[in-house]
C-alpha cells in the first residue's frame, strides 16, 4: 500500500506545501479561511490556518490526517471538520478542493508554495 501511495502521489506531485484561501458558498455563510495544506507524500496530510466565523477570530488553528491519491489524480484528506475532495492540477501546481461533508460549506484553491522533497 504504502509503495503504490507513493508511486501515485510522484506521478500526481501531490507532496510539499500549498497556500490558499477557502472560499465561502453564498452570502449566508460568515467563514473566511487563509492558510495552508501540506501533504508528506506517505499518506499524511497538515494543515494550519487562521479562521474568521462572523467575525471572531482564531488564529494558529492547525490538525493532520490520513490521505490518499488516485492514479487520476483526485483525493481525498480527513481532518476533524470531515472529509476534503482534492483535485490535483497542473502537475502538482495547484489543488481545488472542497468539504465534502454534509453541511458544511467551503472549498477553495490552494497554489503549491515549496516542492516535494528528494526524499518524496
Amino acid at each position: 500500500m504504502a509503495s503504490e501511495l507513493h508511486r501515485t502521489s510522484r506521478k500526481c506531485l501531490v507532496s510539499g506545501s500549498f497556500k490558499g484561501q477557502p472560499q465561502r458558498i453564498g452570502a449566508f455563510f460568515p467563514l473566511a479561511v487563509a492558510g495552508t495544506f501540506s501533504f508528506d507524500g506517505h499518506g499524511n496530510a497538515f494543515r494550519s490556518f487562521t479562521l474568521s466565523f462572523g467575525g471572531q477570530i482564531f488564529p494558529g488553528s492547525s490538525d493532520s490526517g490520513p490521505y490518499t491519491v488516485k492514479s487520476d489524480c483526485t483525493a481525498s484528506a480527513t481532518f476533524s471538520d470531515g472529509t476534503w475532495n482534492i483535485v490535483i492540477v497542473g502537475r502538482g501546481k495547484e489543488i481545488k478542493a472542497i468539504n465534502a461533508t454534509p453541511g458544511v460549506l467551503v472549498e477553495g484553491e490552494h497554489t503549491r508554495q515549496s516542492e516535494p522533497s528528494d526524499k518524496d
